[in-house]
């Protein structure tokens, strides 16, 4: 079983730029390399009550890369601020794990509710 955790939430009303600023910030503290995620329409894969639940619409976020070994953190967001994504970090060292947890502590209070599953 790989070491894998699961996030997803709702930012608040127009806490968007904030919440990517922060983390364009943590990354650049790390010295992780990132990309900007373009404001453009997609197809985010969604399940919901282990269902197909797909968006497609306008998204905006930030694709971070905190160590070779872990995959790409994504912080894509839907146009009204939701979030459902998931990392794998079993490759990575422990400290990447535990780091990316934090940045989702430091994001969290910019959201209305945020749930990361460990």
């Amino acid at each position: 079983m790989g070491i894998t955790f699961h996030f997803e939430g709702q930012l608040q009303k127009d806490q968007l730029p904030t919440a990517l600023q922060q983390a364009r910030q943590f990354a650049e503290r790390n010295k992780w390399p990132f990309v900007e995620i373009p404001e453009e329409e997609r197809m985010l894969s969604r399940v919901r009550d282990e269902k197909d639940w797909d968006h497609l619409g306008v998204t905006l976020g930030i694709e971070i890369y905190p160590d070779e070994n872990c995959e790409p953190l994504r912080l894509e967001f839907d146009k009204v601020g939701f979030i459902q994504e998931y990392v794998k970090t079993q490759f990575s060292p422990l400290t990447i794990h535990v780091s990316i947890v934090k940045l989702l502590r430091e994001l969290g209070p910019w959201f209305v509710h945020l749930e990361v599953v460990d």
